[in-house]
């Protein structure tokens, strides 16, 4: 994740950086969420993910929200075990689906944001 002052300017003059090291820009209209311009590696079978990289345009709430999610996990051991369960079981439930992947998790990452005792 990288907090950039212009999602598009950065977009534009990284993208052939980062294709050159093996990086595919997934365009804002697939990826549908206006606040992060987003490139993913794959691995060296072409078949899955093997990193993310989410730009995020600088203030912008979802940047500070990542953060506290990151941290509620580094502080609570159980709630970081917790969500790898959590993520284990949905990859296996939803296969291929990363929508469905992604909207499984989301009461727990809010349930993270509320605090360490939520």
């Amino acid at each position: 994740m990288a907090s950039v002052t212009d999602l598009d300017t950065v977009t534009a003059n990284a993208s052939d950086l980062l294709a050159a090291a093996g990086w595919s820009y997934v365009p804002k209209e697939l990826d549908n969420r206006p606040w992060r311009r987003f490139f993913v590696k794959p691995d060296a079978t072409n078949q899955r993910r093997e990193a993310h990289l989410h730009l995020i345009q600088a203030g912008h709430p979802r940047w500070t929200d990542q953060i506290r999610f990151r941290d509620a996990l580094r502080n609570d051991k159980e709630r970081a075990q917790a969500y790898e369960d959590l993520k284990r079981r949905l990859s296996q439930q939803s296969g291929h689906d990363r929508e469905a992947y992604t909207n499984g998790k989301a009461a727990f990452v809010a349930k993270a944001l509320q605090g360490p005792h939520a």
